[in-house]
């Protein structure tokens, strides 16, 4: 079983304590900013996702999302309604700016009865 911690806070806030007090537990990959002294090529990296740039991160699959919409009229004042959105159910990710990745929706139904007056 693989155990992912993300440990973020701003600088002064206890995260070189967090990092030590993790790899005095075992996780042996922690990351901390005062590397990137350490490793030059990753202040282009930081500064990227800084601005929002990611590169290959920001890409996303295509995605095809089907949907289905009816109505039917029992009358002059009344209408009958259904709505089916991601038939298929398919989960893709639609984008990942500004805040990340963005689902798309589940598949979620929709029934009513509209009624003019």
């Amino acid at each position: 079983m693989t155990i992912k911690i993300v440990g973020a806070g701003f600088g002064r806030t206890g995260t070189l304590s967090l990092k030590m007090a993790l790899e005095q537990l075992g996780f042996e990959k922690c990351y901390h900013m005062m590397e990137v002294g350490q490793h030059p090529d990753h202040v282009q990296l930081w500064a990227d996702a800084h601005r929002g740039i990611c590169n290959a991160f920001e890409k996303t699959d295509d995605s095809l999302t089907v949907d289905l919409s009816t109505h039917y009229a029992l009358s002059e004042k009344i209408d009958l309604y259904g709505k089916i959105e991601n038939i298929t159910g398919e989960e893709d990710i639609l984008g990942r700016q500004p805040y990340g990745a963005r689902p798309n929706k589940y598949r979620t139904a929709t029934l009513g009865v509209r009624i003019d007056f």
